[in-house]
């Protein structure tokens, strides 16, 4: 084995800080330039702070609804030895280092909401002992209980006990602090959190330049008139929304359905294979193909359909935990009767197209497209799918 020294380590990782601070340099030149922040950068924690644009919708929809839809949720299972104190102390530690995870959304005096964000006082952590048959409708209603964003807090943790080395540790986030990537984000730190409580030593993780809260503030702030000048042109007289000849009406506001067909490993293998001669993602293929159905089944050669993307274009935003989720709205151009190639080579460019734009909320977009939001608020983007 090669034994490195101190100098050794300091050549590898000189050109790593070189780029960070050759970036810092840039983002600081732009800065000037424009006036407004480049990058996300600190806040003052003086007051309430604003709400970024895709909390105010979940806060303008509060009232709609509670429960499993509002909730980002997850259950682990449990085996082995457990150090309950050690797991409650990791737990406040997360805690402590995620701003969102002791945020509460409250009414200010002009009308518009703010966030607050509380010092660090420990997890909402309860433990139950139970029977493996009741763990099921246990974290269900652990999941579904309803969240209150004035008083919090927006992050529960339920450790049901089933034995001596046997337990389930369910993790719930009102959805207007977290998303699906936020779970992932979580559930990392608190392993390297728990670990260093037990041994007793300093986590091995990288301290956080900014929280949430600095990157809602900069989303309101920052430049995205060349990408909304993009969209203004992109969705320019919206299509109707799709009939399909029939509706199916949900059984409860909120309430959706998943259905699922397995392919065929030699379909999926062709279309892997496809995606790569075409220089596209399998997505790109895949929305192509549903392109494809819903022209044959409608007629319509002008679709509309957004799909979601991350929303966390920088890098120092992918180890918070927050609501980062944005829609990216991709019209679809099927006149003119093009092969299939022609579709697929003008689906790929119109996702590398929306994504290279993705930064503009998707709630500014209904308020300043014009068309875009029908009466009754309708927008005509018929379809949601995950990316």
């Amino acid at each position: 084995m090669t034994d490195f020294n101190q100098t050794d380590m300091q050549r590898n990782t000189t050109p790593d800080a070189d780029r960070r601070e050759l970036l810092r340099l840039l983002s600081e030149k732009q800065r000037r330039k424009s006036g407004i922040p480049s990058a996300p950068l600190p806040r003052p924690r003086v007051g309430p702070l604003p709400l970024s644009e895709v909390q105010e919708r979940l806060w303008a929809q509060q009232g709609l609804g509670e429960g499993a839809a509002w909730t980002v949720a997850g259950a682990l299972e449990l085996v082995g030895v457990l150090d309950v104190e050690a797991l409650r102390s990791a737990l406040d530690a997360l805690v402590a280092r995620h701003e969102p995870l002791r945020t509460r959304f409250v009414s200010s005096p002009d009308g518009m909401p703010r966030q607050v964000i509380d010092n660090p006082a420990g997890a909402a952590f309860q433990v139950r002992a139970a029977k493996r048959s009741q763990v099921k409708d246990l974290v269900r209603a652990h999941e579904g209980k309803a969240f209150h964003l004035e008083q919090g807090p927006l992050f529960r943790v339920l450790l049901i006990e089933l034995g001596a080395k046997e337990y389930v540790l369910s993790l719930a986030m009102h959805h207007i602090i977290a998303d699906g990537w936020s779970m992932d984000v979580l559930v990392r730190d608190m392993q390297e959190l728990y670990g260093a409580a037990l041994e007793d030593r300093t986590p091995s993780l990288v301290p956080l330049d900014i929280q949430y809260a600095d990157w809602a503030a900069w989303q309101r702030e920052r430049d995205l008139s060349g990408s909304l000048e993009y969209w203004k042109r992109s969705l320019a007289g919206p299509p109707v929304p799709l009939a399909l000849g029939r509706v199916i009406a949900s059984r409860a506001r909120g309430e959706a359905q998943q259905v699922e067909r397995p392919i065929p490993r030699y379909v999926a293998d062709a279309l892997v294979s496809y995606a790569r001669d075409r220089r596209a993602s399998l997505f790109m293929v895949l929305l192509a193909g549903w392109a494809l159905v819903m022209y044959r089944r409608t007629r319509a050669s002008d679709l509309l359909l957004g799909t979601t993307v991350a929303g966390r274009e920088r890098l120092e935003l992918e180890p918070l935990i927050g609501f980062f989720i944005n829609i990216v709205a991709l019209r679809l151009d099927l006149s003119g009767d093009p092969t299939g190639d022609e579709l697929m080579d003008h689906v790929r460019g119109t996702v590398l197209d929306g994504f290279l734009h993705q930064g503009v909320p998707f709630e500014r977009l209904l308020a300043e497209v014009e068309g875009l939001r029908q009466p009754g608020g309708r927008s005509p983007v018929p379809v949601v799918v995950r990316h």
